[in-house]
């Protein structure tokens, strides 16, 4: 597969992924980024939770070296040795029950890439005392993502809840932080008018709360 055929958000995801680890892709979809990652050395499994979706997911990856596994979230993973477990393309409120499932305590790093709800991730990654390692942003047709690493062993040190949700001290060295932050105070100004009308409000990634 070449990186032409993957979007800007995956590679980015995936170039901040070590050469060679043993890495879970949650959620893989159709495989896509599974598939990239191979491409990068990593011994890769791929998970989705319905039987139906994995047998789909088993077919768009066939002939390649990808384990596919079904079940929700991380409770396939459970007897596994991981370096990592990786997480796109799902809601922040998605992610944070996964990583909130009181069956299963994460025993890994996480490399999560919410697609908007930032707020109901940092706010499950505190509860959890789960730190930051780094975190960046990446512009992915038309639209600003956050990509949030989380290291094993690594106490929650981001910021207080806020309008930039605790990853403020994080992203100010990143070059697309200046429009985040524009992005974020314009959709703070328009939550502020929903909130009058009875409207749902916004995340600061575009994503209803």
């Amino acid at each position: 597969m070449t990186g032409s055929l993957v979007e800007p958000r995956l590679r980015a995801v995936a170039h901040l992924v070590p050469p060679g680890s043993a890495v879970a892709d949650v959620g893989s979809g159709d495989g896509r980024l599974a598939r990239w990652l191979l491409t990068r050395g990593c011994i890769v499994t791929a998970t989705e939770k319905t039987r139906a979706q994995a047998c789909w997911l088993a077919d768009a990856v066939s002939g390649t070296a990808i384990e596919v596994v079904e079940g929700f979230g991380l409770r396939p993973l459970q007897s596994r040795r991981l370096d990592l477990v990786v997480m796109t393309g799902l809601g922040g409120r998605s992610i944070a029950r996964i990583l909130e499932d009181p069956s299963v305590a994460p025993s890994w790093s996480l490399l999560l890439q919410p697609m908007q709800d930032l707020t109901a991730l940092s706010q499950a990654l505190r509860r959890l005392n789960r730190g930051i390692g780094r975190a960046c942003l990446v512009r992915s047709r038309g639209r600003l993502y956050p990509i949030v690493e989380a290291p094993l062993g690594v106490a929650w040190n981001g910021g207080p809840p806020g309008l930039l949700d605790g990853l403020g001290p994080w992203l100010r060295s990143d070059p697309l932080w200046s429009v985040w932050r524009d992005h974020a105070l314009h959709r703070h100004a328009e939550d502020r008018g929903r909130a009058g009308s009875g409207r749902a409000p916004v995340s600061p990634n575009g994503g209803r709360q």
